[in-house]
């Protein structure tokens, strides 16, 4: 049992560091690390340099929304935890009642 969460605990670690490199080594391979460095938004910036053709020309509409989803399933994840954690060092049987209190 500890080799199986020594190994999915590897893997987590893995994943989220590619989650949080990825959207970093982009801009920096495109403008350099300096030119990137100045920038407020890096990974928007690159995203209005792709093109598909004549079909899809607005990627940054999409990558918007990509960024909202993903700001709103972790803000989900993070409020979860919070009211669950909370729930769990207070002893509680369930940390339905913690939901509006923290919203």
């Amino acid at each position: 049992m500890s080799k199986k969460l020594v190994k999915t605990g590897v893997w987590a670690a893995i994943i989220t560091l590619i989650f949080f490199l990825g959207p970093i080594t982009g801009p920096v391979a495109m403008f350099g690390p300096v030119e990137a460095a100045k920038m407020a938004f890096p990974t928007f910036s690159e995203v209005r340099y792709i093109e598909a053709g004549e079909v899809i020309n607005r990627f940054d509409a999409i990558a918007i929304l990509f960024w909202t989803v993903g700001l709103m399933i972790r803000i989900s994840l993070f409020y979860y935890g919070l009211a669950l954690g909370t729930a769990q060092v207070f002893r509680l049987t369930t940390y339905h009642p913690l939901v509006i209190p923290f919203a």
